[in-house]
C-alpha cells in the first residue's frame, strides 16, 4: 500500500529510518482517519480501492491525500488535547521492557535504545511539523485548520 505514496517497499527490518517515520506517519494518519470513520483496519485494501469505496458511498470526490490529511487533524488535535491536559515529549516513552534485547527471531541481539527511541521521536516530530519538544507548529496548526483549538 505504501507505495502509492511512493515508498519503497520493503522497509529495512531493524533501526529507526527516515523511510520507516514516513510509513509511520502515512499510516498511522490512515488508520486514524478509519477509526473515526468506524472502519475496520483489518480488510487487505490498497489506499485506493478505500477511497474508491468512501467516494461511491459518501458521493465525495476524495483522493488518498485528503484522507491522510484528514487523519494528521485528527493525530494534531489528540495531541494538542493532550498538551493542554500538561503532556509533554518526556511522555512519549516506552516501558524499560521494550527497550530489552531480543533473545531470538530476526533480530536477535538487537534491542532499542532510549536515545534511538528519542532520535526518531524527533524525526517524527519534525515530519509531524511539530516543534522539538512535540507542539505543532503555528504553520502545522494553519494548514489544517486547527486555529480554534490551539489556545
Amino acid at each position: 500500500r505504501l507505495k502509492e505514496f511512493g515508498l519503497e517497499i520493503p522497509l529495512e527490518l531493524w533501526g529507526i529510518t527516515d523511510h520507516k517515520i514516513d510509513a509511520f506517519k502515512i499510516e498511522t494518519a490512515f488508520k486514524n482517519f478509519l477509526d473515526s470513520a468506524v472502519i475496520c483496519h483489518f480488510y487487505p485494501y490498497e489506499y485506493h480501492h478505500m477511497v474508491d469505496a468512501l467516494n461511491a458511498a459518501g458521493g465525495w470526490n476524495l483522493k488518498k491525500e485528503d484522507i491522510v490529511q484528514i487523519g494528521e487533524r485528527i493525530i494534531n488535535l489528540g495531541r494538542l488535547y493532550l498538551l493542554r491536559e500538561g503532556f509533554t515529549a518526556k511522555d512519549d516513552s516506552l516501558s524499560a521492557r521494550a527497550f530489552r534485547r531480543l533473545d531470538s527471531g530476526p533480530i536477535a541481539g538487537k534491542s532499542l535504545t532510549p536515545l534511538e527511541l528519542r532520535e526518531g521521536l524527533e524525526q517524527y516530530y519534525r515530519k509531524m511539523g511539530w516543534s522539538t519538544n512535540g507542539v505543532p507548529e503555528t504553520m502545522t496548526i494553519d494548514r489544517l485548520d486547527l486555529v480554534d483549538f490551539s489556545n
